[in-house]
């Protein structure tokens, strides 16, 4: 009896594990999308979709269930061969292939796209797509670009294989805007249709083929965003390749893939870059970048801000989809943005900058460049124009330098959207080139800024004194900081180890972030989510602390246009390296400097009494300045006064130049080093503290 129940027992057990089997394997053989279209046949599971159909015949699929596309979703498929349709070039007139795929609301709102498979690279040089998108809603009504409950907003081309490649097609919102995207480009945000609703959407996907069998593979709707199309704040269309560097900065490659259909011809770009944050026009504007010259295939370039309807103001590619001759372009790609936006022109070869706007762009003006003639290689190269709006007019300036003054945006063309103007980077018409392009490194707009930008800061070990920076953030965002891990990946830095004090401008980084790490330097980024600004940091060996020079007098006499022999002064630079003498216009023809004796560290300079001879009367400044080899700067001074007796008798010259006047590299210096200038007793005091002492060197 108990035999005969265990028998019982395991046949149930098996007849319901087979039912179970039988359940699983059903449900996976129904696939998603299905089918009333006659000839047409649909097979797969619940991922993907077989479908087959008849030449001549459009294949019409409905998706079981709706979609959340306010959260992001999409449709992907797969044309196996290129034999599975009817590639044709004149399919936009001819109808001989189209897939037109919609997603609409229970009112019958939505968006629909009718992409075309027109080159294949088996037959031609390019492969292409064009992709026409619809905005559908039952009120609208017949007009420019529409007919009943349809409007046209623009065409598109993608250049993606066509056969044999996982096409996408991608819906979203970002920032509020929607993106109706394919193969990772986009078409243009239209803001008119932010407040469209698409959480619940039913998805339609009709396919034809006229003269080859249909075939293709469809998978059901996949909820989240393929890609992203605002990037580090920055709107683009999805030509790009983006690069985040090692700086907190990012390069963009504007790399249009019409290129490779129009090579060698003039052809305008489709790409920008535009804000997708609105700034507060009635403060400055700051836009920091630099633009790669040494590969670009343009020669002009701009930059400006974006009134409230700037997306509005870019010309789309547009057919005369509803007339006769569907080939018809009734607008194409301009400069559009930059007419109707006021902005500079930059003309890379010849070092010229223009307005944008029409009845301004006869202005010409010179500007300089920190962008080297080569690849981006580091914050040096980033170029900073400033805009201030203003009631009748705008200034700009480039690099501090007031460029145009008085363009012809004023605070009143912001005033609709609350005074907020949206930064944009325009290319301009070009010789297509698929080895040239455009490449620009963005750091941001509003970043946060140094108070002292020539300062040098350094953390000597063991001294526990924490690091004092002046910074100033005219952005909204709070300061973070940024900081690089092990692998030298930027990260953020734990909050309880800096602080900022907006109102005295003063950022604090904790002792204890560079303890126990190497001695090396460190590049440590202020953020305020806009952009950041670098602040390079040495973390110095207190064993390694360098002496400043000193001299041996501070001032010497000499007599007006009288003297019969150089003047010769004594300088010793203890452990430090010589590095430069300067002051007064001298140049190196008229002094030496060389060591006393072989081994000394005291140097003796020899001035021309020629050069002092012509030297009015006055007093003027000299400046020797030294390094280490952690190449810090130090450095002390001497006066000469030039007059009749020691008294003087002439005017206080500058202390010292800009710029080292003899043509060698500009000097950095001042009147004191990191440590401190004067008698031999003070250096030595400074060198026994530089052990426990944060030391902050500032280079005017």
């Amino acid at each position: 009896m108990k035999k005969r129940f265990v028998w019982i027992i395991a046949f149930a057990l098996l007849l319901a594990l087979n039912f179970s089997v039988a359940a699983v394997f059903a449900a996976e053989s129904t696939p998603m999308w299905e089918t009333s279209s006659a000839g047409a046949s649909v097979t797969g599971n619940e991922t993907v979709s077989n479908v087959t159909g008849e030449a001549g015949t459009a294949v019409v699929l409905n998706q079981k269930g709706k979609v959340n596309f306010n959260e992001g979703a999409y449709v992907e498929f797969i044309i196996v061969k290129a034999t599975d349709t009817t590639i044709d070039e004149n399919a936009r007139s001819n109808g001989n292939n189209y897939i037109r795929f919609t997603a609409v609301n229970a009112q019958g709102v939505g968006v629909e796209m009718v992409i075309y498979a027109r080159y294949s690279s088996v037959s031609t040089m390019v492969n292409k797509m064009d992709v026409d998108v619809f905005y559908l809603d039952p009120a609208i009504e017949a007009g420019n670009n529409a007919v009943e409950g349809k409007k046209y907003l623009e065409t598109f081309e993608t250049y993606q294989r066509i056969e044999d490649t996982r096409h996408c097609i991608d819906i979203h919102k970002e920032n509020g805007m929607w993106f109706f995207a394919f193969d990772g480009l986009t078409a243009i945000p239209v803001p008119e249709l932010n407040a469209m609703d698409l959480s619940e959407a039913s998805l339609t996907f009709e396919y034809f083929s006229k003269t080859n069998k249909p075939s293709f593979k469809l998978y059901t709707a996949k909820a989240g965003i393929k890609k992203h199309y605002i990037e580090n704040n920055l709107l683009q269309f999805g030509s790009d390749q983006i690069e985040q560097l090692a700086d907190d900065t990012v390069r963009y490659k504007i790399a249009d893939q019409r290129a490779a259909q129009y090579a060698g011809q003039q052809i305008r770009y489709r790409e920008h870059l535009i804000s997708a944050t609105g700034y507060d026009v009635r403060q400055p504007i700051t836009i920091e970048y630099s633009y790669d010259v040494s590969n670009a295939s343009a020669v002009w370039y701009a930059v400006g801000l974006g009134r409230p309807d700037v997306l509005d103001s870019i010309n789309r590619l547009k057919y005369d989809v509803f007339g006769e001759d569907k080939t018809e372009v009734v607008e194409d790609y301009s400069d559009s943005i930059a007419v109707k936006n006021d902005g500079i022109m930059f003309q890379t070869g010849t070092g010229m900058a223009q307005p944008t706007e029409p009845s301004q762009n006869n202005r010409l003006e010179s500007y300089t460049t920190n962008s080297a003639s080569k690849p981006y290689e580091g914050r040096e190269n980033m170029d900073r124009i400033t805009f201030i709006v203003k009631e009748n007019g705008t200034d700009m300036y480039h690099n501090g330098k007031l460029i145009f003054s008085d363009l012809v945006t004023k605070l009143s063309d912001f005033e609709s959207n609350g005074y907020k103007a949206y930064p944009y980077f325009h290319f301009f018409e070009d010789v297509a080139s698929t080895s040239k392009g455009n490449t620009i490194v963005v750091n941001g707009f509003n970043v946060p800024e140094l108070t002292e930008e020539d300062a040098e800061y350094k953390v000597v070990g063991n001294s526990n004194q924490d690091l004092t920076v002046g910074l100033k953030n005219p952005g909204t965002g709070a300061i973070t900081m940024l900081a690089p891990d092990a692998e030298g990946v930027l990260q953020e830095m734990d909050a309880s180890l800096y602080s900022y004090d907006a109102e005295n401008q003063t950022l604090t980084i904790k002792y204890s972030w560079f303890d126990g790490k190497a001695y090396d330097i460190y590049k440590l980024y202020a953020s305020n989510g806009d952009g950041s600004a670098e602040i390079s940091v040495r973390y110095s060996d207190p064993d390694l602390a360098t002496l400043p020079p000193t001299v041996e007098k501070d001032s010497y006499f000499w007599k007006t246009g009288s003297g019969t022999e150089d003047l010769v002064v004594k300088v010793d630079i203890h452990n430090g390296i010589w590095k430069s003498f300067s002051g007064a216009g001298i140049m190196t023809n008229n002094y030496t400097a060389e060591p006393e004796a072989e081994g000394s560290t005291v140097y003796v300079i020899t001035i021309s009494k020629d050069f002092l001879n012509n030297k009015k009367a006055g007093s003027y400044t000299f400046t020797v300045r030294t390094t280490d080899v952690e190449e810090g700067s130090y450095s002390c001074q001497f006066k000469v006064t030039v007059g009749e007796s020691e008294s003087g008798g002439g005017t206080e010259e500058p202390d010292d130049k800009p710029e080292n006047p003899d043509g060698g590299e500009p000097q950095k210096g001042g009147c004191s080093s990191a440590i401190g200038v004067g008698s031999i007793v003070a250096a030595a005091l400074a060198l026994g503290a530089a052990a426990v002492l944060l030391l902050r060197k500032k280079v005017r």
